[in-house]
């Protein structure tokens, strides 16, 4: 199910998070729904709000893969990120389960951030300070 919005202003990525990554409909269900890459990408209605979201979702999901966060591969035999992917709890390895929903959220509230001169959505130093600051206090 698609949900649309005709958001008339920017929207934050972390509240688009909440709405179709965290709400309670998903969290209802047996195998709770932590992300779901057509739903934040279809949110934005301009073509470069979707991109960013593109870009902010394959950089929390590649880093998720090479730390070993999760057990099924969001990425095709190119390296290219399947627009379809839903991250369930079930998808998570045992480390994930204890980390991405915080990861995530940090994530997405950080790329909302649009001072300074960083291009946030592609400083990926960030996902590796949250991952090491997150793993630590485990």
């Amino acid at each position: 199910m698609v949900i649309y919005y005709p958001f008339t202003q920017k929207v934050s990525n972390s509240i688009i998070y909440h709405i179709f990554c965290s709400n309670t409909n998903y969290k209802n269900m047996k195998d709770t729904v932590l992300l779901n890459v057509s739903s934040m990408i279809n949110a934005y209605p301009m073509k470069d709000d979707k991109i960013a979201m593109f870009t902010i979702c394959f950089h929390l999901l590649r880093f998720s893969c090479e730390k070993e966060l999760l057990q099924k591969n969001p990425f095709d035999e190119q390296g290219d990120l399947n627009i379809d992917t839903i991250i369930k709890e079930s998808d998570l390895t045992d480390l994930g389960k204890q980390l991405f929903d915080d990861l995530a959220e940090k994530w997405f509230v950080y790329t909302d951030k649009t001072d300074g001169k960083i291009d946030r959505k592609n400083n990926v130093k960030m996902l590796e300070k949250y991952f090491n600051k997150l793993k630590n206090s485990i």
